[in-house]
């Protein structure tokens, strides 16, 4: 998340799927964060509820881990060598409403899945989501890469991501 992806935002349109990280995070900073065990996800081709549960728990992992600047948190959920650690522990802090971010929209095939957060503040006046790329390894749903994106770029996103990944479905 570089100074050149916050981007100013119109209203972004997306159903919600109603999982609220805020109530997630609202727990001690210091408590430790697990990455979700295969044992606890169950993936269908349908894209199971289990599902959903699977990528937003590592999403609120990664957010509070994140905001409490926890970096081995934020690893348990993070393809090692990937950016998204010290985007983490450095740009997290500087987005306003991330601690009450939720996951607005979610599409996945098996091992792949796109993530969308409600709107946030990078910048006074800079609106938009953040947008996660989670990747399934070992049983546990990590997070690959994370972008802060305006309505268009959501949507670009999420189009490629479809086309990538065309077994693809949105997860409710």
């Amino acid at each position: 998340m570089t100074k050149d992806m916050y981007k100013p935002a119109l209203p972004l349109v997306i159903a919600i799927c109603g999982f609220t990280l805020s109530a997630l995070i609202g727990c001690d900073s210091h408590e430790e964060s697990q990455p979700i065990s295969n044992s606890e996800i169950s993936i269908d081709s349908n894209g199971s509820n289990n599902q959903l549960e699977g990528i937003n728990a590592s999403v609120t992992a990664y957010i509070k881990g994140g905001l409490a600047s926890d970096k081995e948190a934020v690893a348990k959920v993070s393809v090692p060598g990937s950016a998204v650690l010290e985007q983490a522990l450095t740009d997290l802090h500087e987005l306003d409403g991330v601690s009450n971010l939720s996951l607005i929209a979610v599409h996945a095939d098996p091992q792949n899945a796109i993530a969308v957060s409600n709107q946030i503040s990078a910048d006074p006046g800079q609106q938009g989501s953040l947008v996660f790329r989670l990747k399934l390894e070992a049983g546990n749903w990590l997070i690959a890469d994370i972008d802060f994106e305006d309505e268009q770029g959501v949507i670009s996103e999420i189009n490629r991501f479809k086309q990538r990944y065309s077994s693809a479905e949105e997860v409710h």
